[in-house]
């Protein structure tokens, strides 16, 4: 199914063009961004997701290691928020409950991603020369932090 977006491959990036084009609201109510642990630059976490073949998602239980984080972007559907509290709340609720329902889904980064939660990360990305290794996609964590020019 085609969602209408103004995302073309050249306006907002390859992987946010390509999680447009991956939804499929039929089996999905939520279409997370997954960026390997493993060449990810500054992250140091346990993941947050195991992805399973069909690209369904599985949440890291407390003590399990798995492959995948979540790179900030998503697609979700607004049904998910119909019993959703007013005002400021975690979206990691409305992911447990679609991961509770088997409608959690991935989509792995093409690229690399650099957790930049932390203005030493952010300098530490500067550092890694990222630039020079092809990196495609770079998604800052959600702390409106911004690399110093």
């Amino acid at each position: 199914m085609s969602i209408p977006t103004r995302c073309g491959s050249t306006e907002c990036g390859p992987n946010l063009a390509r999680l447009a084009e991956t939804f499929d609201p039929e089996r999905m109510d939520i279409l997370l961004l997954m960026a390997p642990t493993a060449t990810s630059i500054g992250y140091g976490g346990r993941g947050d997701y195991a992805m399973l073949p069909d690209s369904a998602l599985r949440k890291r239980r407390e003590h399990q290691v798995v492959p995948f984080v979540y790179a900030g972007a998503a697609i979700l559907s607004p049904s998910i928020f119909a019993g959703a509290p007013k005002g400021e709340f975690s979206l990691t609720k409305v992911f447990d409950t679609a991961n509770e329902q088997e409608r959690l889904f991935g989509l792995r980064l093409d690229g690399v991603w650099m957790h930049v939660g932390t203005p030493d990360a952010v300098a530490c990305g500067g550092r890694s020369g990222a630039g020079k290794r092809g990196v495609k996609s770079v998604t800052a964590a959600s702390r409106g932090l911004q690399p110093k020019s």
